[in-house]
């Protein structure tokens, strides 16, 4: 396990450790970023955050909102990252490299592939995210791991796992679709005037 991410698993735990305080200490703080309330716990406890959340809570002026946009290209994604690395550099400052490395490696993917295939990478980004939060061992600036090369065949790659079964849900929801507009259709006259039926086939 690397320096930081002793550093990270430390910090969290004694911020776990106290509990209501802390948090209520935390909510007093005037330096405190900005951020949605839902989601500090996450921050807190090393855990994964809910970029829809983050996204959804831009220009909201309430502080626990219903989550109603997603994250699906690299302007929202820049949004949502932009607001949980302040978040977590205030909790967590010797993690700048860290996230500036993953900031870097986000940004290099996004350039390098089609943005009609960004939707994929949000799935990559997720996984990734929660690869780091779930192993002790790793950090988000291990971005040539082993484990993040997986991920990354998993979620970009055509023949990955996630991409497939993707690819399948799809086609099985597109020939259901097509099954149900294949449907013989009853048309139903609404001509029902007594003078029209002597000359509207539909009325005899």
């Amino acid at each position: 396990m690397s320096s930081g991410a002793r550093a990270t698993h430390a910090l969290a735990a004694n911020y776990c450790r106290g509990g209501k305080a802390f948090k209520d200490l935390l909510k007093g703080s005037v330096s405190r970023p900005e951020f949605p309330d839902s989601e500090w716990n996450s921050i807190i406890q090393n855990k994964v955050c809910d970029f829809d959340a983050v996204l959804t809570s831009i220009h909201s002026p309430a502080k626990d909102v219903e989550v109603t946009k997603t994250v699906t290209n690299e302007a929202q994604w820049n949004k949502a990252f932009r607001l949980f690395k302040r978040a977590t550099l205030h909790l967590f400052p010797h993690r700048d490299s860290e996230l500036a490395t993953y900031e870097n490696h986000m940004g290099d993917l996004f350039l390098s592939i089609d943005p009609l295939l960004h939707p994929r990478l949000i799935s990559y980004d997720k996984a990734v995210r929660n690869l780091v939060a779930n192993r002790g061992d790793l950090t988000l600036a291990d971005v040539n791991h082993d484990a993040f090369r997986n991920a990354f065949r998993t979620h970009i790659k055509n023949y990955g796992a996630f991409v497939v079964e993707n690819k399948q849900l799809a086609s099985t929801s597109s020939l259901s679709s097509s099954s149900r507009d294949k449907r013989p259709r009853v048309e139903i006259c609404k001509l029902s005037r007594p003078d029209l039926k002597a000359i509207h086939p539909c009325l005899t």
